[in-house]
């Protein structure tokens, strides 16, 4: 794990095996900040850059999972400006409770409230309130179905 002094992890966390955690390089400097109880799946990876990861108590991230804080200015050329790239730093920050499920990606910018689910495959970016459900690329908010016993 790169840069250990600037993650920090609570208590009674799994973070499984392949998961790769980096907080950027100088002068790109950023933070991952993880509560408590949270399951990280399987080669998870996490790129805070030069923004913030924040992540609530009781998330589950699956399998896949990719968050990252780096976006790209879309007037910068691809191939021209590579020796004088533009680097744009967000944040993420994940709510209480939530469940992102394998396979999904959130991009710099997307804050996800509590008690969300993430469906596989969803690509994030936006802001995005208590209890919602996300699914496809690019993720739309679901009406949730109440089930009345």
């Amino acid at each position: 794990m790169p840069n250990p002094e600037r993650v920090s992890i609570g208590e009674r966390c799994i973070i499984s095996p392949g998961c790769y955690f980096n907080c950027g390089f100088a002068p790109y400097w950023g933070i991952i900040n993880m509560g408590s109880n949270i399951t990280v799946g399987y080669n998870a990876c996490l790129y805070a850059g030069g923004g913030k990861i924040i992540i609530g108590d009781h998330v589950d991230l699956g399998i896949n999972c990719i968050i990252t804080t780096q976006t790209r200015s879309m007037t910068q050329h691809p191939v021209q400006n590579r020796t004088n790239f533009e680097h744009h730093f967000g944040e993420v920050i994940v709510g209480e409770g939530t469940l992102v499920a394998s396979n999904v990606t959130l991009l710099a910018g997307t804050t996800l409230g509590k008690y969300c689910n993430v469906v596989a495959g969803a690509v994030v970016q936006g802001n995005y309130p208590d209890n919602t459900t996300l699914v496809g690329n690019p993720a739309r908010p679901v009406p949730r179905i109440e089930i009345k016993s």
